[in-house]
């Protein structure tokens, strides 16, 4: 049945996936482990996860009766999002986090142990426990290779030292975007230490280059960075294309920023032609 509710789920009509969604519930209620953890993974991350009261109780039972590691990881993702909502402290959250990843009820052995691990070090790290937060970091890190980890590591180093830019370098080799602003800041505080003032893109080197990466894969300060390089050598016209490309992302706080920028560069060019 479950089966049978994947491959309908993938079909084009609104009929199809609502008979979808209804044999994944039967499922789910005939006791099909997997299909409790697909209805709640994709209920907690629309947000809708309190519409699904039976499999949320089977989800329970899963994590405290049956030690599954799978169950005890979204249960805590459910609590953290309460948590979010102010209705829940994260301390259960953290536990059931600890749980999956922790003998004896859980291990490092199955699909999601690195996000459990992540998980937990976030809570650790807004608690302010940076030792604990490094600790759960550095297992997702080293003994499951997981790039946001390397990311996360890189926060609590300091600013610029060796260890801080080879977690970068980690966290990028996967993709990850801010990893790749943030190399790119790095060496933007070299060149500027260096009292260098740049005439063409190209002397921006490496800066350049992780900026570029990070802002065309629409992170939004890396596009900032890229039109203050543009406006800084001269090209007027570049720099005024990527603060459009921010402004049609739509993220309040930086299309302001950019908005005023070019509100301030064209003020300069109009006064500059009088």
């Amino acid at each position: 049945m479950a089966i049978l509710a994947g491959i309908l789920r993938r079909c084009p009509t609104v009929a199809q996936r609502a008979l979808s969604q209804n044999l994944m519930l039967a499922a789910s209620e005939l006791g099909e482990r997997s299909a409790t953890l697909q209805i709640m993974e994709s209920g907690i991350r629309t947000g809708q996860a309190e519409r699904y009261e039976a499999p949320l109780r089977k989800l329970g039972l899963l994590a405290k009766k049956n030690d599954d590691p799978q169950a005890m990881l979204l249960l805590g993702r459910y609590l953290k999002g309460q948590n979010r909502k102010g209705q829940q402290p994260d301390q259960e959250s953290l536990q059931w986090f600890q749980r999956a990843t922790r003998p004896p009820t859980g291990s490092l052995d199955f699909d999601g142990a690195g996000e459990a691990l992540i998980e937990e070090g976030r809570i650790l790290l807004d608690r302010g426990d940076t030792e604990g937060a490094s600790a759960a970091f550095n297992r997702a890190a080293i003994e499951l290779d997981e790039p946001v980890a390397y990311f996360y590591l890189s926060k609590l180093e300091e600013t610029g030292t060796p260890k801080q830019i080879v977690y970068l370098l980690k966290a990028s080799a996967s993709g990850l975007t801010e990893a790749f602003h943030n190399l790119g800041a790095l060496e933007m505080e070299k060149i500027e230490k260096q009292g260098k003032k740049p005439t063409s893109l190209d002397d921006y080197g490496l800066a350049r280059e992780y900026f570029e990466i990070a802002a065309s894969d629409g992170f939004a300060l890396s596009m900032i960075n890229m039109a203050t390089m543009n406006k800084a050598v001269g090209n007027l016209k570049g720099a005024l294309v990527w603060l459009e490309n921010v402004e049609e992302l739509g993220e309040e706080n930086l299309t302001k920023a950019a908005r005023s920028l070019r509100k301030q560069w064209t003020g300069e060019r109009e006064q500059s032609l009088s």
